[in-house]
């Protein structure tokens, strides 16, 4: 590669050596700089950091080659100094510690868009900027919320509705319950893989559960009235969608005669709760009498998402015989043999893996390398 080539017929006569590059820049972003044709090739070729060097419009009415039109030219970004990366290290140190924010929270794309769009607003006025002017109140962040979902909303519909029509639309249902406010919540997402063979995971909509039970029917007509804000009831209605959820009786009834896959994490979950995880004996006394009967063997309670509702794999157990006739069979841990301590042990240190990657944020880092988040 030889030397930039300037255009002598479209370039004002120079005084200085032909083959440098001296162009005025705004002075607020960068510093001006006078590079040969040959120092821009070379560190352009050794910059190992992407980042700094950055490409500029060209704006000068001197240079009008067209190369210099097209590409702009290759400039050196600003360096920040140590002094203020530390004073802002402090404040956001002090922000999340004050107001219980995520350290991760630095490492957020939209927490990065805020600060580049804030740092571009800034360059634009000369100066003192009221932050309190700048930023929208609460109140307009949550009238804005509704614009946005509507926007969101409307781009989405047709491209969940040639997924349906091509049966590969996938809907995960989940129901759940806060314990401290006593709300129900419905969510709704869905998952297909689109022409380029990519799997696409899409969060459509999340909110407070309405209805007046918990039955099949109740939970069906709550679907249904979340999967009509991105129409899809006719699908839903004609059975042409496809379903993924846990083992909920009230989620299995209410998708009654629809394509339903159920969650192969949620009965490995409850075949391992219910081989390895018991509590000791409890004594139930009658309150008639005061005599004390013998004492049961029971269980933990088992968690499942669609809340309060059974699911099949519980339900089973309540459909045996009476223990009263046919005792429940436990055994002491020191007794196990070596296979189920083995596979007790691989247990333990996996939660105990997955609670460091948690407190650590390394599920971050792993999802950035295009890995699959830990969770229990």
């Amino acid at each position: 590669m030889s030397d930039v080539e300037i255009d002598t017929e479209n370039v004002a006569p120079s005084a200085a050596d032909d083959d440098i590059v001296d162009v005025e820049l705004d002075s607020s972003t960068v510093s001006n700089e006078k590079y040969r044709s040959d120092r821009i090739e070379h560190l352009l070729k050794t910059c190992g950091d992407a980042k700094q060097y950055s490409i500029v419009k060209n704006s000068s009415q001197l240079i009008k080659s067209d190369g210099w039109s097209m590409f702009g030219f290759p400039v050196k970004n600003t360096m920040i100094s140590n002094n203020d990366k530390e004073k802002l290290k402090e404040k956001i140190v002090s922000w999340a510690c004050l107001s219980i924010r995520p350290f991760t929270i630095v490492e957020d794309c939209g927490f990065n868009d805020l600060i580049r769009e804030s740092i571009n607003i800034g360059q634009k006025y000369t100066g003192d900027i009221d932050v309190e002017h700048l930023l929208p109140t609460a109140n307009t962040v949550r009238n804005n919320v509704r614009k946005a979902a509507e926007n969101y909303r409307s781009v989405l519909i047709p491209l969940l509705q040639s997924q349906a029509d091509a049966g590969v639309l996938c809907i995960i249902p989940d129901l759940w319950s806060d314990k401290h406010r006593k709300i129900c919540y419905i969510g709704l997402s869905c998952s297909f893989v689109n022409d380029r063979f990519q799997s696409v995971a899409i969060d459509l909509c999340c909110g407070e559960y309405d209805e007046m039970d918990k039955t099949g029917k109740s939970v069906y007509l709550s679907i249904r009235k979340q999967l009509t804000m991105f129409g899809l009831e006719y699908y839903f209605d004609n059975k042409k969608l496809l379903f993924m959820s846990d083992r909920g009786s009230n989620i299995i009834k209410a998708l009654e005669g629809h394509d339903v896959l159920f969650c192969f994490g949620h009965r490995i979950n409850n075949v391992l709760q219910r081989a390895f995880y018991q509590t000791g004996p409890k004594q139930d006394k009658q309150a008639n009498n005061g005599l004390a009967v013998t004492p049961v063997k029971r269980r933990i309670d088992i968690q499942d998402t669609s809340d309060e509702e059974l699911d099949s794999d519980v339900e089973d157990i309540y459909k045996r015989p009476s223990p009263s006739r046919h005792h429940e069979a436990t055994i002491i841990l020191s007794k196990l043999p070596n296979e189920p301590k083995e596979l007790l042990g691989v247990i333990v240190v996996s939660k105990s893996l997955v609670k460091y990657v948690k407190l650590t944020g390394l599920n971050k880092e792993i999802q950035d390398s295009h890995g699959v988040a830990l969770q229990q």
